[in-house]
Protein backbone atom coordinates (compact mmCIF):
# COMPACT_ATOMS: atom_id res chain seq x y z
CA UNK A 1 0.00 0.00 0.00
CA UNK A 2 2.68 2.00 0.82
CA UNK A 3 4.77 1.83 -2.35
CA UNK A 4 1.26 2.72 -4.44
CA UNK A 5 1.07 6.11 -2.52
CA UNK A 6 4.92 6.47 -3.05
CA UNK A 7 4.25 5.88 -6.80
CA UNK A 8 1.41 8.26 -6.68
CA UNK A 9 3.00 10.89 -5.16
CA UNK A 10 6.02 10.34 -7.58
CA UNK A 11 3.70 10.80 -10.48
CA UNK A 12 2.08 13.51 -9.40
CA UNK A 13 4.59 15.87 -8.41
CA UNK A 14 6.98 14.50 -11.74
CA UNK A 15 4.80 14.57 -14.08
CA UNK A 16 1.35 15.73 -13.93
CA UNK A 17 2.58 19.19 -12.37
CA UNK A 18 5.53 19.49 -14.76
CA UNK A 19 2.77 19.11 -17.79
CA UNK A 20 0.35 21.32 -16.64
CA UNK A 21 3.20 24.10 -15.38
CA UNK A 22 4.17 23.81 -19.17
CA UNK A 23 0.64 24.74 -20.34
CA UNK A 24 0.83 27.70 -18.17
CA UNK A 25 4.06 28.81 -19.65
CA UNK A 26 2.52 28.24 -23.20
CA UNK A 27 -0.81 30.92 -21.53
CA UNK A 28 1.76 32.98 -20.61
CA UNK A 29 3.69 32.71 -23.68
CA UNK A 30 0.75 34.65 -25.79
CA UNK A 31 0.39 37.23 -23.28
CA UNK A 32 3.92 38.93 -23.64
CA UNK A 33 4.42 42.37 -24.69
CA UNK A 34 5.80 41.97 -27.82
CA UNK A 35 7.55 45.41 -28.27
CA UNK A 36 11.35 45.66 -27.36
CA UNK A 37 12.77 47.57 -24.61
CA UNK A 38 14.64 50.79 -25.74
CA UNK A 39 17.55 49.63 -23.53
CA UNK A 40 20.08 52.39 -23.97
CA UNK A 41 16.86 54.85 -22.67
CA UNK A 42 16.15 52.42 -19.73
CA UNK A 43 19.71 52.67 -18.62
CA UNK A 44 19.85 56.56 -18.63
CA UNK A 45 16.89 56.49 -16.59
CA UNK A 46 17.93 54.36 -14.04
CA UNK A 47 21.64 56.50 -14.00
CA UNK A 48 19.41 59.79 -13.74
CA UNK A 49 17.19 58.11 -10.76
CA UNK A 50 20.25 56.95 -8.82
CA UNK A 51 21.91 60.54 -9.34
CA UNK A 52 18.70 61.70 -7.87
CA UNK A 53 18.57 59.83 -5.34
CA UNK A 54 21.93 60.34 -4.21
CA UNK A 55 21.62 63.85 -3.64
CA UNK A 56 24.66 64.64 -5.25
CA UNK A 57 24.91 65.92 -8.96
CA UNK A 58 27.95 63.79 -9.69
CA UNK A 59 29.35 64.85 -13.10
CA UNK A 60 26.31 67.31 -14.53
CA UNK A 61 26.98 70.11 -12.51
CA UNK A 62 30.74 71.03 -13.07
CA UNK A 63 30.88 74.72 -11.07
CA UNK A 64 28.60 74.42 -8.03
CA UNK A 65 28.37 78.09 -7.58
CA UNK A 66 26.26 78.64 -10.81
CA UNK A 67 24.49 75.70 -9.55
CA UNK A 68 23.70 77.01 -6.15
CA UNK A 69 22.88 80.51 -7.89
CA UNK A 70 19.91 78.66 -9.96
CA UNK A 71 17.98 77.45 -6.66
CA UNK A 72 15.28 79.25 -5.67
CA UNK A 73 15.59 80.49 -2.36
CA UNK A 74 12.01 80.10 -0.59
CA UNK A 75 12.65 82.42 1.87
CA UNK A 76 13.60 85.45 0.06
CA UNK A 77 10.61 88.18 0.13
CA UNK A 78 11.41 89.26 -3.97
CA UNK A 79 10.97 87.69 -7.00
CA UNK A 80 13.64 86.02 -8.90
CA UNK A 81 12.96 88.12 -11.99
CA UNK A 82 15.82 91.13 -11.22
CA UNK A 83 18.96 88.34 -12.58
Amino acid sequence: MAIIISLSFFLYKNFYQTITQSGEILILKEQVILEMVNMPLFNQVLRNLAIKESGSQGVLVKDKKQAYKKIINPFEMYSQEKE
